[in-house]
């Protein structure tokens, strides 16, 4: 399997490679690839919200290209601690700072000023394009990139408000078709 896959513990695409088949994620280069466009991975702050295979992919992927701290918010903190274990454990990634905020049952999460990429990687949104998230939209730093995994709709409540506020966004349509054309690679 790809380092990603391996830290992440996600697979979810194969590849032909040196002979046999390698176990590979598209999910994490796709987010990779698309939030280069507006800010380095390298050094990178990163909130996540959710712990599922797609918060643990990108998460696996933006470690093993630089990001300095990660942040997994999740309704059910456990679930992200296989993940936690595996970057602390790996030469590669031991450097990255990656800790888990359990879900508010009250209130805001918390988006620190020197955070530049908020991801959405939960159901909150899905199929409801005005479900809204825990976030104060007007408090999220100028510099930060914007991202919701939520393809249908394609313009959740989350990319409406940061797209209102001047905020860069990387909607879940484009990050599906980009996840595509990874596959077909």
């Amino acid at each position: 399997v790809s380092d990603a896959a391996r830290l992440s513990g996600q697979v979810n695409c194969l590849e032909q490679h040196a002979g046999g088949l390698r176990g590979v994620n598209t999910e994490g280069v796709a987010m990779r690839r698309l939030a280069e466009a507006h800010v380095a991975a390298k050094g990178l702050k990163a909130v996540i919200l959710g712990a599922g295979r797609t918060a643990k992919s990108i998460a696996g992927e933006l470690a093993l290209a630089g990001a300095t701290s990660i942040e997994l918010v999740c309704v059910e903190p456990t679930q992200a601690v296989p993940l936690v274990e595996s970057l602390a454990g790996d030469p590669q990634t031991a450097a990255v700072e990656c800790r888990v905020t359990p879900w508010p049952k009250d209130g805001q999460i918390a988006i620190g000023a020197d955070v530049r990429l908020l991801l959405n990687a939960t159901p909150v949104g899905r199929y409801d394009g005005k479900a809204t998230l825990p976030i104060n939209v007007d408090a999220l730093p100028a510099e930060l990139l914007v991202c919701d995994m939520t393809f249908n709709p394609p313009i959740t409540r989350l990319m409406r408000d940061a797209r209102k506020r001047g905020l860069a966004t990387v909607d879940g349509l484009t990050f599906l078709v980009e996840q595509a054309a990874i596959a077909f690679e």
